[in-house]
C-alpha cells in the first residue's frame, strides 16, 4: 500500500463528535524491519526475513525432523501529524493468505492437549523491538496489552483499531509503530501443523498497512485521546482470565460480568488510565460459573464497551 495523503470528500467520524476527520495517511509495512521469529523446544532458533509472507503458529519440519513455533513482527513508520491536525483514528489492515492444521477435531488451527483441544486466538501486541527483529526480541518491550486480531481464520482482510498504540508512539516520539503477531498459545509441541500465513511487506496489493485519520486540532493544546480498550487474556480460559483496560482519561470505571441471558453475576472495579485484574470464573457468591459464553461490560463516563469471553470446562 503506497504512502499517500488526501482530503476525503465525505465527513468521517472523529473521536470527538464535534470534529470530522479530513486527512488520511496510508502507511505501508516496512520490509527492512520485519521478520518471523523461529522457536524450537530448546529455545529461540533464528529469524526468517522473508518479507512476502509472515507465519504465526507451529509446525513439524519433515525435512530436518524437528518441531518449531513462530511469531511475526511487523513495523511501520510513525505517522506524521499534519499542521493544524491531531490524530483521530488508526486502523491496521492485514490479509490472511491461508491456514494449515492437523488437529484431532478438524479445525485449524487448533492445539491438542491432554483432556481436550484448544482453538487459540490470533493476537496483536504493540511492542518496541527496534530497527530490525532479532533473536533477542522473543520477549520484546510490551507497550499495550494484547488485542484479539481475529479468531475465525478465514482467508481475507482483517481490520483492527490500533489508535491507542499509534497515539502513544506519536506522543513519546518513537521512530516506528511495531507489532508482534502470534497465536494466543505458542504451540502444543505435537507433530501437527497449526499456523496462519499473512501476506507480508513485499506482497503487492496485500501488504499490511495502517489507515491513519486526522481531524482539525492542535496536539499541543488538545492531547491525542486514545480510544478505550477492554481485553481479556487468555480467552477462552479455564480457571481465570486477566481483564485489562486502557482509557485516555483518568477516571473510575466499573466492569460487570453477565451471562448469556443478560443476568448480572459479578461486579469488578477498574480505575485509572490502565487497570488490570483477574476474573476467577466465579459469581458474586464465590461459586464457579458453568462453562459457556460470558460478557464483560465496562461502564462509566465514556460509552460502554462489551467483551465476550469463553469459559472452558
Amino acid at each position: 500500500m503506497p504512502i499517500k495523503i488526501w482530503i476525503t470528500l465525505a465527513a468521517v467520524a472523529c473521536l470527538w463528535p464535534a470534529l470530522a476527520a479530513d486527512v488520511t495517511d496510508s502507511l505501508a509495512c516496512l520490509a527492512g524491519n520485519d521478520g518471523t521469529l523461529i522457536i524450537r523446544e530448546s529455545g529461540v532458533y533464528g529469524v526468517d526475513y522473508t518479507s512476502d509472507y509472515y507465519m504465526a503458529g507451529d509446525a513439524w519440519n519433515w525435512f530436518d525432523m524437528y518441531r518449531y513455533a513462530s511469531e511475526a513482527y511487523i513495523s511501520f513508520p510513525v505517522a506524521n501529524v499534519p499542521p493544524g491536525q491531531q490524530l483521530a483514528s488508526t486502523t491496521l489492515h492485514c490479509f490472511v493468505a491461508y491456514c494449515a492444521g492437523n488437529s484431532s477435531i478438524g479445525e485449524y488451527p487448533v492445539f491438542d492437549f491432554p483432556g481436550g483441544s484448544f482453538p487459540p486466538h490470533c493476537q496483536l501486541t504493540h511492542v518496541d523491538y527496534g530497527y530490525q527483529v532479532d533473536t533477542t526480541d522473543y520477549d520484546p518491550v510490551i507497550l499495550h496489552p494484547p488485542l484479539n486480531l481475529f479468531n475465525s481464520y478465514l482467508p481475507g482482510w482483517n481490520e483492527l483499531d490500533v489508535t491507542a498504540c499509534v497515539a502513544d508512539d506519536i506522543q513519546v516520539g518513537r521512530e516506528y509503530t511495531q507489532f508482534q503477531i502470534k497465536l494466543q498459545l505458542l504451540t502444543d509441541w505435537d507433530n501437527g501443523d497449526d499456523y496462519v500465513v499473512f501476506y507480508g511487506a513485499e506482497a503487492a496489493n496485500y501488504n499490511p498497512w495502517l489507515e491513519v485519520e486526522f481531524c482539525p486540532g492542535s496536539p499541543a493544546q488538545d492531547a491525542v485521546r486514545p480510544s478505550q480498550r477492554l481485553t481479556a487474556f487468555p480467552n477462552p480460559f479455564r480457571t481465570a482470565t486477566r481483564i485489562e483496560f486502557v482509557s485516555g482519561d483518568s477516571r473510575t470505571e466499573e466492569a460487570m460480568v453477565f451471562n448469556q441471558r443478560g443476568q448480572l453475576i459479578r461486579r469488578l472495579d477498574l480505575a485509572g488510565k490502565f487497570a488490570a485484574l483477574e476474573w476467577d470464573g466465579r459469581d458474586s457468591s464465590g461459586r464457579s460459573v458453568t462453562p459457556g459464553i460470558y460478557l464483560i461490560r465496562l461502564t462509566g463516563k465514556q460509552p460502554s464497551q462489551t467483551l465476550k469471553v469463553v469459559k472452558l470446562p
